[in-house]
């Protein structure tokens, strides 16, 4: 070993030098702690200050997002139904090729297998995106239900 080469012992830290090292850290945690809750009371103070226009904005933004995740789910649907009436037409054209004798049984049971597969994949898909819609469109119906009914109660109390 030489000279340059650190040792255990003076690579050892005493417990006042961790401490010299532990407290800044400390510190900032105790610090940003400090600051996060003093702006989570700032937000909360000016929500209870400008309450009707916090639940205006709070509900465009969140009817937004509920519109832009319908028209994602709208588009895959059709997608979906599209596919699936392609997918009937081919069968129709496979089994009409098989009747005329242009494909033979082994080739049209291959043909048509993975066919079956995609179709009971997209009937399923159809069904939980149709759900989903159904469940979306009810949650926005009771939301702005709720929103005019504060509102309602909201002109009361003035």
């Amino acid at each position: 070993m030489n000279a340059n080469t650190p040792t255990l012992a003076a690579s050892t830290a005493t417990g006042q030098e961790l401490a010299s090292f532990a407290l800044p850290i400390i510190s900032a945690k105790a610090s940003l702690k400090e600051l996060v809750l003093a702006d989570l009371q700032r937000v909360l103070s000016y929500v209870k200050e400008h309450e009707q226009e916090f639940i205006e904005t709070a509900n465009e933004c969140s009817a937004k997002a509920v519109q832009k995740t319908l028209t994602q789910q709208r588009k895959e649907l059709d997608k979906a139904q599209n596919r699936i009436s392609e997918l009937n037409i081919l069968f129709r054209k496979l089994y009409e090729d098989n009747a005329l004798g242009k494909l033979s049984d082994e080739q049209f049971a291959f043909l048509t297998s993975g066919y079956d597969e995609e179709k009971k994949t997209l009937t399923r898909r159809i069904a939980e995106l149709s759900q989903e819609i159904d469940n979306a469109t009810e949650r926005s119906a009771d939301v702005k239900g709720l929103s005019h009914w504060y509102a309602d109660t909201q002109r009361l109390k003035n």
